[in-house]
């Protein structure tokens, strides 16, 4: 779906498959029936298609689903608006993670990343305007990294002002580019 040249393909392969709506909200209703509070979502795909991410949201909304829960695995900030923010606010969603990976376009370019810097900056704004704490995911040592755009990673990080800034050293696995 994604081609992030950092991915490897050959453990999720290249197709995403996704449950209805109806069928994540009753998974919800049945943790919360065994007395779970809190819920992480782990897929970073949860955003992509954003009419089933609001569907999800307005059905947890109208059920009166008393859960929160945090999107920890890194959604992609070109696949949020404002409406959806605001839905997923009101459903529960306290936190929300974003793969940055870097401040500097050239560097995101290079890993095919399909991101502007700009759009990074409007989807944190949109999770500050609706206090949904921000993780910001941010990797050092990609391909056309240099001194100055590590820097200006480090810089943009801080212009974020993310409540959690998780920083990691790029490594490559085998079969990614």
């Amino acid at each position: 779906m994604f081609s992030c040249t950092y991915c490897t393909k050959s453990v999720f392969g290249q197709t995403w498959r996704y449950k209805s709506a109806e069928r994540v909200v009753a998974e919800i209703e049945k943790m919360v029936d065994y007395g779970f509070k809190e819920f992480h979502v782990v897929d970073d795909m949860f955003t992509t298609n954003k009419q089933r991410a609001k569907d999800i949201c307005n059905m947890m909304i109208d059920k009166k689903i008393p859960i929160v829960y945090n999107l920890r695995n890194g959604i992609r900030v070109n696949s949020v608006d404002d409406e959806l923010v605001k839905l997923l606010k009101e459903s529960g969603c306290y936190r929300a993670s974003f793969g940055i990976e870097s401040g500097n376009q050239k560097v995101l370019n290079g890993i095919l990343k399909g991101v502007k810097v700009e759009q990074v900056r409007e989807a944190m704004k949109l999770f500050k305007q609706h206090s949904i704490e921000r993780l910001g995911f941010f990797m050092f040592g990609l391909p056309d990294d240099t001194e100055q755009s590590m820097q200006e990673t480090i810089d943009f990080a801080l212009e974020l002002d993310p409540e959690i800034a998780k920083a990691s050293i790029s490594t490559p696995f085998p079969g990614t580019p």
